[in-house]
């Protein structure tokens, strides 16, 4: 099950994303003076070859969304810890909602939960980028966890709430879009992807260490996604999505309608179906993000997935 969910061959295509180094550090000589080989590296995405093989067992949105699962629960580090404390209901699914780095549970005297940008190692990190410190604070378990029940087994589930949250969202969505000027995107893409390639050649002439090459690279490809994301925007504005239905969204969220009555590994099970995204600053919850996938039977159609905050 676990390669049926990662093998892009069982969606019908063969993705080649490898290729050899071509530099002089990924030359690996064999002994005694042999021919050696290269090692493999990853391709950017632009250079990633994708063919279409045979019929896949799955379709490529089951396929898709099965890696927007993995990709957020490998980096929020969802995993099994035999001696974790049990007694963390949302441990693994929060994130700050001052620097967006992830929460972390800490347990002495009292339980807390704490944004990594707290842990000394990150704050020097932080001040290395030239990052304001986060402002964010330990919070009590015991304090922060009742405001979370709250959201979701009250404020999701109340009718009145969410059609003022979806008659906002379609109102958003028959404004008019923005004029953008695609070709200052695509020039800001291009120059980014310039940029990380110089970093990464730094890095194999051994100019930059492997954090300073890990953090360059990340900041870089992450202004990359922005960019990519408002020329796409930008190129679907005639192809809009149709809007929320009240219904649909009600039926997303019914899970919830239970869950002052679940237990601690209930709860904690459906929050790794359903994978919110959940950001938290000083006891605030700033924001609560949840991913709804195109419904065959009411609600809205489109051909892509629809975060809903």
């Amino acid at each position: 099950m676990r390669f049926l969910l990662q093998n892009p061959i069982y969606a019908g295509s063969k993705v080649y994303d490898a290729k050899r180094d071509p530099s002089i550090l990924g030359y690996r000589p064999r002994p005694d003076g042999r021919q050696g080989d290269r090692r493999k590296i990853k391709r950017p995405p632009e250079e990633v070859i994708t063919v279409r093989v045979l019929d896949g067992l799955v379709t490529e949105d089951e396929f898709a969304r099965a890696q927007q699962v993995i990709e957020s629960k490998r980096q929020k580090h969802w995993r099994l810890r035999g001696k974790a404390p049990n007694h963390y209901t949302y441990n693994g699914f929060l994130t700050c909602g001052d620097c967006g780095e992830l929460i972390y549970t800490h347990t002495g005297k009292y339980d807390f939960y704490c944004c990594k940008s707290r842990n000394p190692r990150e704050r020097r990190r932080r001040a290395l980028r030239g990052l304001m410190p986060c402002q964010n604070k330990y919070m009590l378990r015991k304090k922060l966890e009742p405001r979370l029940d709250y959201v979701l087994a009250n404020l999701l589930c109340d009718k009145k709430f969410l059609s003022r949250i979806v008659d906002q969202y379609n109102e958003q969505l028959r404004t008019p879009a923005r004029d953008v000027d695609q070709a200052a995107f695509t020039v800001k893409i291009e120059a980014l992807k310039e940029k990380r390639q110089r970093v990464l050649d730094a890095y194999f002439e051994g100019i930059i260490p492997k954090d300073e090459r890990d953090i360059r690279v990340r900041d870089a490809e992450e202004e990359i996604k922005i960019y990519e994301r408002l020329l796409l925007q930008s190129g679907e504005a005639e192809e809009r999505p149709s809007g929320l239905e009240l219904d649909g969204v009600l039926a997303l969220v019914e899970p919830f309608a239970h869950w002052a009555f679940l237990g601690r590994e209930d709860k904690r099970k459906l929050l790794g179906l359903l994978c919110p995204s959940i950001r938290v600053c000083r006891y605030i919850i700033k924001d609560l993000q949840l991913l709804l996938d195109k419904q065959d039977g009411g609600g809205y159609k489109g051909s892509h997935s629809k975060t809903v905050r």
